[in-house]
């Protein structure tokens, strides 16, 4: 599911972000970190952290830049481009949530115009409503929104086979540097004949 988030001003952040999949015996399957900043001209980078193997960790970057209309995904350790693309004119890219590897940055997982079904609550020391989902009979997503910093903050997807949740915490307003928006000039493209 794909979202529009319109060109503005937006609150400049660094946040932590946490996925969690489990199944309906209480075992984790899938646990997976990262980090999330946006600046003051909403420009994006979402950093997700695997570990490979014991002590090996791998770095993927998404960078949303809705000023030249431009997304990359880097890998960190590699220094490679793996894929750019275009954003729309009319403002960028914003993933909402895929079941099989949770939300990304952005907009509700629902219309503005829908009236929230929770009264609103704090989370991380934000206002947010809350809105409910049927996917399916079996599938219902609860997600939270925080309309000041235009931002979803918890996302709980339940089923028959178990649940996955997604939560921002430790947000920090902060003006950031130029540079978590900006491609390094040492990176080079991981295939010649993809995304460049």
């Amino acid at each position: 599911m794909e979202a529009m988030h319109n060109y503005r001003e937006c609150i400049p952040f660094e946040a932590h972000y946490e996925s969690l999949k489990k199944l309906s015996s209480g075992t984790v399957v899938q646990k997976k970190t990262g980090l999330l900043y946006r600046d003051s001209k909403c420009r994006q980078r979402m950093e997700d952290r695997f570990e490979v193997a014991p002590g090996e960790v791998v770095t993927f970057v998404e960078i949303d830049d809705p000023i030249d209309h431009s997304f990359h995904i880097l890998c960190i350790e590699s220094r490679t481009i793996f894929f750019k693309g275009i954003l729309p004119s009319e403002g960028f890219r914003v993933w909402t949530f895929d079941i099989g590897k949770g939300p990304g940055i952005g907009l509700p997982l629902v219309s503005p115009q829908h009236p929230p079904d929770f009264e609103p609550r704090q989370i991380e020391g934000f206002m947010c409503h809350g809105y409910l989902l049927h996917l399916s009979p079996e599938q219902i997503v609860e997600c939270w929104y925080s309309v000041e910093l235009n931002q979803l903050m918890l996302l709980r997807i339940s089923s028959g086979e178990g649940e996955f949740t997604w939560r921002l915490f430790n947000i920090r307003l902060t003006e950031l540097n130029n540079s978590l928006f900006t491609v390094p000039l040492d990176y080079k493209y991981a295939h010649r004949e993809g995304g460049g």
